[in-house]
């Protein structure tokens, strides 16, 4: 069966690719990263790529909001 009609989420992705699969500007991710709070990157013969099983362990391991609710600018509350 051809993959053309398949989505993936490859487990090596570009910088770009990193932070909008964390759901981030590519310059907040930088600072993430830098701050120690993403991942660094790999080398791939020269090539930078982030593995998606270290964002998505780094994204279990930031902080979670305590306030108990998100507000959305609709007129709805989301209770988590």
């Amino acid at each position: 069966m051809p993959l053309d009609n398949q989505f993936i989420i490859p487990e090596g992705m570009r910088r770009a690719q990193a932070a909008t699969h964390v759901g981030i500007s590519a310059a907040h991710f930088d600072k993430l990263v830098i701050d120690g709070l993403m991942p660094s990157p790999r080398i791939a013969a020269g090539v930078k790529i982030w593995l998606r099983s270290e964002l998505e362990y780094a994204l279990l391991e930031l902080e979670q909001d305590q306030r108990g609710s998100v507000q959305c600018k609709s007129e709805y509350t989301l209770n988590i």
